[in-house]
């Protein structure tokens, strides 16, 4: 993400929509492993969490990016991780 935010092609709106995303990934990171006052999700529990960040990204408003965008964050993603 860090590499994405960097990219001097983006404009200012798709720069701030990216930081909104890694901003809720890391909240949900958070929470997952019981980081920053958050209890750890319970193995038992892990595929209702998933439905709940599902559902969270699916209704999440005023988080817009472009195409160009998008296929860099993807790109980057599958050659880092």
């Amino acid at each position: 993400m860090e590499k994405v935010t960097a990219d001097a092609a983006l404009t200012e709106s798709d720069r701030e929509a990216v930081n909104r995303l890694k901003s809720g990934f890391h909240a949900n990171y958070s929470e997952l492993y019981g980081l920053g006052g958050f209890t750890r999700v319970a193995d038992a529990d892990l595929d209702s969490f998933a439905g709940f960040i599902q559902q969270d990204r699916e209704q999440a408003s005023g988080i817009y990016i472009s195409g160009g965008v998008l296929l860099l964050i993807i790109i980057l993603l599958l050659i880092f991780h």
